[in-house]
């Protein structure tokens, strides 16, 4: 009358006294980054998920990994298009972002997204122009 593993009728104390936990979602991610022709002008642009500059939102508690052509190194920043930032204001005199970025291996990038890690990044390509796009950082 009974089934390995399915509860018949439990009594309410036995159900008040089980646990849960949940089970973490992973804490690492690669994303896989290309390069194409720019559909919207000139140039190369960065590829991700088949959208040509694609926005990204990264979460904090997890670290990402961007693979990436050698040719086209993907650094990040808080000033659009990063070192090749040639605006006013906001803009002036970008710089790269290399807090918990890892840049050590050819054709990868990591990054640790923490609490103190800027809500607003760019991604870029440190020597080419106008590869990127934005990055919001999410808890």
């Amino acid at each position: 009358d009974t089934v390995n593993g399915v509860l018949v009728n439990p009594t309410q104390a036995y159900l008040d006294g089980l646990t849960f936990s949940s089970i973490p979602s992973s804490t690492a991610v690669t994303i896989s980054v290309s390069v194409a022709a720019n559909n919207s002008g000139s140039g190369n642009v960065y590829v991700i998920d088949g959208v040509q500059r694609s926005s990204l939102t990264l979460e904090v508690g997890k670290t990402y990994t961007f693979t990436h052509p050698t040719a086209h190194p993907l650094r990040f920043s808080t000033t659009s298009d990063g070192t090749h930032s040639t605006g006013s204001g906001y803009d002036a005199d970008g710089s790269e972002y290399t807090t918990g970025v890892t840049t050590t291996t050819s054709g990868s990038t990591v990054i640790e997204v923490t609490s103190l890690t800027p809500v607003t990044l760019y991604y870029y390509c440190s020597v080419h122009s106008g590869m990127g796009g934005m990055i919001a950082v999410s808890d």
